[in-house]
């Protein structure tokens, strides 16, 4: 949805051939996604590329996020996450400002909020030859 090549510094590894660069040292929070009970999930998963994904992107925006990636299930209904959201900032500041910012968009209709797993960390890419 948003790529962050723009924050993100690349260089290649000098053991090898350029591909793949790493790119290390920002803030990222996922979200691991637990549908309700009884969930549509193609109305679930149009609503969250269409109505919430473009939600999240103007607020990402405002506070200086800068990649947004979605991941659905391809089993939904037989797996203990609908999806994965993944929101990446330069720091923990932006993560704090996006909570400040963010609005209900009707995912509520859909997320079992009590089953969501959320995990703040900082992060490290390797890349792999």
């Amino acid at each position: 949805m948003i790529d962050g090549a723009e924050h993100l510094d690349s260089a290649p590894l000098t053991l090898n051939a350029p591909y793949p660069t790493t790119r290390s040292g920002f803030f990222k929070v996922s979200f691991f996604v637990k549908a309700q009970p009884g969930t549509d999930f193609g109305a679930f998963f149009d609503h969250w590329l269409s109505v919430h994904a473009a939600n999240v992107r103007r607020v990402m925006a405002q506070v200086g996020g800068f990649r947004y990636v979605i991941s659905h299930s391809l089993v939904p209904a037989h797996e203990p996450w609908a999806g994965l959201a993944e929101l990446y900032f330069q720091d923990a500041s932006g993560w704090n400002a996006y909570r400040k910012t963010i609005r209900p968009d009707g995912m509520e209709r859909w997320v079992a909020n009590d089953g969501v797993l959320v995990l703040r960390a900082q992060t490290e890419m390797v890349g792999i030859p």
